[in-house]
């Protein structure tokens, strides 16, 4: 979709509130997605540390059906998330004091009412469109919709 509508931006929000790692996954998605931004970085781009951690813990937990103990092994969960970016923990924990990172994980929990109407994935065009996803039938048709709201 993002290719198909010029100029839109897709900014991807996590909520803490998903799975045994959520608050934790959070955090280490806010401090890549802000390390990516100071080094203008798009989170959609393949160079994106955000998106190598994201892949990272898809593959992990579909395909290789990793579970880190099903919650009780948070440093193997973060050292998934880190090594796939090629981040320290000293340099993650160094970034997640940074008020950018503070400030987003806010942005992200501020969003909950968002997904609570509708679930996951929800998405959102300027702040005030909510997208019922249940509607969309192709791309394209998503596309079209985007751009309609847009103009609003």
């Amino acid at each position: 979709v993002v290719e198909k509508v010029a100029g839109l931006k897709y900014v991807p929000f996590h909520l803490k509130t998903k799975g045994e790692y959520g608050e934790l996954a959070s955090k280490i998605f806010a401090v890549l997605a802000v390390m990516d931004e100071e080094k203008g970085v798009s989170l959609l781009d393949e160079n994106s540390l955000f998106k190598k951690a994201k892949f990272a813990y898809y593959k992990a937990y579909h395909d290789q059906k990793q579970r880190w103990s099903d919650g009780k092994d948070e440093a193997a969960f973060l050292k998934t998330g880190l090594d796939a970016a090629g981040i320290s923990e000293a340099d993650y924990q160094k970034k997640l004091e940074d008020p950018k990172v503070a400030e987003l994980l806010k942005k992200w929990d501020e969003s909950y009412d968002v997904a609570k109407i509708q679930g996951v994935p929800a998405f959102v065009v300027n702040g005030k469109y909510l997208i019922m996803t249940k509607s969309i039938s192709s791309i394209d048709g998503m596309a079209q919709l985007i751009e309609e709201l847009l103009k609003k």
